[in-house]
């Protein structure tokens, strides 16, 4: 049985662990803002890469977009934060609204990847053949919608400023 391009389903025991973790990070990030460039960062890529089976998930999803959503006010909220100005310019906070943006981007690019290849997103191991779980082969719109998802993260990181 095919099953529908958004669906909700039980948490895994991995999303819960990703959830909670993420969010006792968040906290101290909270408290050390000096890392708060980093924790975008590896936020962009991680969601990707290690979260792609679990954003399918339409309750795994909200709960992310509900992280993203309190970025993003922090973000509005901490923009102009003078001690969150980094050396090279722009807002260390920037990357906090990112987040939000990059969670519509890979639905954006789940949507492309079922209907133009019937198969789900995934992230493409380097130089392997399979995704990273070792789940199925990927084929080159697999490598064009990651490099397309990446584009947009550092795009969104480096030209934002």
């Amino acid at each position: 049985m095919k099953r529908p391009i958004f669906y909700f389903e039980k948490f895994k025991p991995w999303d819960i662990w990703t959830i909670v973790i993420y969010a006792i990070i968040s906290v101290c990030v909270f408290f050390y803002k000096d890392i708060l460039s980093f924790y975008t960062i590896v936020t962009c890529i991680f969601i990707y890469l290690f979260n792609y089976k679990s954003l399918r998930n339409l309750s795994v999803y909200l709960v992310w977009l509900l992280f993203a959503i309190g970025q993003f006010g922090a973000y509005l909220y901490s923009k102009d934060d003078d001690s969150l100005i980094m050396a090279q310019g722009g807002s260390a906070a920037l990357g906090l609204r990112n987040i939000f943006i990059l969670l519509i981007v890979f639905q954006i690019l789940r949507i492309i990847s079922l209907n133009v290849q019937h198969q789900e997103l995934v992230a493409p191991t380097r130089g392997g053949t399979t995704d990273i779980f070792n789940e199925r082969y990927v084929n080159w719109l697999d490598y064009v919608l990651f490099v397309i998802y990446m584009a947009c993260a550092f795009g969104l990181i480096f030209l934002g400023r």
